[in-house]
């Protein structure tokens, strides 16, 4: 799945184009234009990929939804009513069709937002490590050995 190009969900596979409708001179279409889709889909695809394969909603959907959320102070709930009413939001997040459904709860956005928090922590705490273990690393080695490790040039460390 390609962030990039829009997605159209299952529950509406005909009807108005959202081409057709839009306004091309909106702010949400020319920032949905201007976007890096593919950015996001790899900075998150780790976090909702199993076996090279998408799992739940489309990445675009998701990440537009919390765009809107966030950039108009809105609870999920009021931001997924927007974007059943509004066709601009529904072009921005990646769809095709003007939809008629909405395609999730408003929980399943709160449950994508504490999966990523959870890798988030994870990622730190991954990387707390790596600096923890370095410094260990260092100091061990300026023990061992009676020579200091110099941050620009390890190489006098033959330990590190």
């Amino acid at each position: 799945m390609t962030m990039g190009k829009p997605v159209q969900l299952e529950s509406e596979q005909s009807g108005v184009l959202l081409e057709e409708v839009i306004d091309r001179g909106h702010e949400l279409v020319m920032a949905a234009e201007r976007l890096n889709w593919k950015w996001y889909e790899q900075l998150y695809s780790a976090m909702f990929y199993t076996e090279n394969r998408p799992t739940g909603l489309p990445m675009r959907l998701m990440v537009g939804l919390h765009f809107l959320k966030y950039a108009y102070e809105l609870s999920d709930e009021k931001v997924l009513a927007g974007w059943l009413e509004n066709p601009h939001w529904q072009y921005f997040c990646g769809g095709i069709y003007f939809e008629h459904e909405l395609p999730l709860d408003s929980s399943v956005m709160s449950q994508w937002r504490e999966r990523i928090k959870r890798v988030r922590e994870a990622w730190r705490f991954v990387l707390a490590w790596e600096n923890e273990e370095k410094r260990w690393q260092e100091t061990a080695c300026a023990t061992a050995t009676g020579v200091g490790v110099n941050k620009n040039d390890r190489s006098l460390c033959p330990c590190v």
